[in-house]
């Protein structure tokens, strides 16, 4: 075992520093923290919360993360699928970004590095609400279910996308405990778990969404704010996950594609409702519409920079436009949109701006 070699090194070490230094070397000087000194809680582990507050508090980490973390929710998701297709070019000349266009991604790709951690750092909050409801007696059942089936759906939108990206990787459902000279080996797993296969991946990624689906307690369709995880979410969820080969089975696709039409979803009557900019108000022009079933509201002043990755920033024309956008729009995609005569949809997906550059 793996463990047991670094034990044993350890071992060595301070036998020779032993052997060096002095032969009555105290294991546990009083004056420096340790076991001896601080005791060690051999019973109940500290709980994750102490109070509803901590958990709601909790719960809007959960959600800003989807308006703080634009790298790897927006730009990366983006750069990934469709620069990655034939949808789009990378845009610029970056060694980051390059190889999604010309399809020669290495490991050690920045983007995949920062997403693979900060999807793991997403992972490890949801686990701490679901693990955390379970130990706070002061949370009544309703609340229970609210809270754990939020972040159950947002762990399987995280992991789903993990999947996908990289087949196998850690499915983390626990949270790691303090760490004592008694429990180093079983606690070591859940510090660095190994990898699940694909398959168990994926069975975890419908438990939850199930789960989430079944629960009485779970947010339903709120038409007046559309940025809560709610079971249509996981609807949407369960129709994508089912339609991918590991768990393939049309027949469920079709059904929670019917359950999400039948919690009031349909198409806006004018696609530029989706995008279009107020400039009296310095805002999107709808927010919550009936064709969204997930949004992630930046309000005026939020901070939201990722739209100027891609071109200029609506609300101040002239700031960041020195630079080469990413994800700029392929050939091949402006082509089928003229062929089908769709100046609609190619209006409001496609802009044309006068720029210092030229890498196409």
């Amino acid at each position: 075992m793996k463990l047991n070699h670094i034990y044993k090194s350890i071992a060595c070490g301070v036998l020779l520093a032993m052997t060096a230094t002095s032969c009555d070397l105290d294991y546990n000087p009083v004056d420096t923290y340790s076991d001896v000194t601080e005791g060690v809680n051999k019973t109940d582990e500290k709980p994750i919360f102490n109070s509803v507050q901590d958990v709601e508090t909790s719960m809007v980490t959960l959600h800003k993360k989807f308006r703080d973390q634009q790298e790897h929710w927006y730009v990366d998701k983006l750069l990934i699928g469709d620069a990655h297709s034939d949808n789009a070019y990378a845009g610029t000349t970056g060694a980051e970004v390059v190889p999604y266009e010309t399809n020669s991604i290495e490991g050690s790709n920045s983007v995949l590095k920062r997403d693979w951690d900060r999807f793991l750092g997403d992972i490890a909050v949801a686990n701490r609400i679901i693990v955390g409801c379970d130990q706070l007696k002061a949370l009544s059942e309703s609340e229970r279910g609210k809270y754990q089936s939020q972040a159950k759906i947002f762990r399987a939108m995280v992991m789903f996308d993990m999947v996908r990206l990289w087949g196998n990787f850690p499915v983390i459902t626990t949270v790691g405990g303090d760490i004592t000279e008694d429990n180093v080996e079983e606690m070591y797993p859940t510090y660095f778990p190994p990898q699940n296969t694909a398959e168990e991946a994926y069975a975890q990624i419908e438990k939850d969404l199930t789960e989430a689906v079944e629960n009485p307690n779970t947010p339903t369709n709120d038409t007046s704010d559309k940025s809560i995880l709610t079971k249509s979410v996981a609807r949407a969820m369960l129709a994508k996950v089912y339609a991918e080969k590991p768990l393939r089975d049309y027949a469920k696709v079709i059904k929670y594609a019917d359950e999400l039409a039948a919690d009031g979803f349909d198409l806006v009557e004018d696609f530029s409702d989706l995008w279009a900019y107020d400039t009296e108000k310095k805002d999107c022009r709808v927010r919550n519409t009936k064709e969204a079933i997930l949004e992630a509201h930046f309000p005026p002043g939020s901070g939201n920079w990722c739209t100027w990755m891609f071109g200029r920033n609506l609300s101040n024309w002239d700031e960041s436009f020195t630079w080469a956008k990413w994800i700029t729009p392929s050939r091949d995609l402006i082509r089928l949109y003229e062929e089908q005569g769709d100046t609609k949809r190619y209006n409001e997906s496609v802009v044309w701006y006068d720029c210092g550059w030229s890498n196409y």
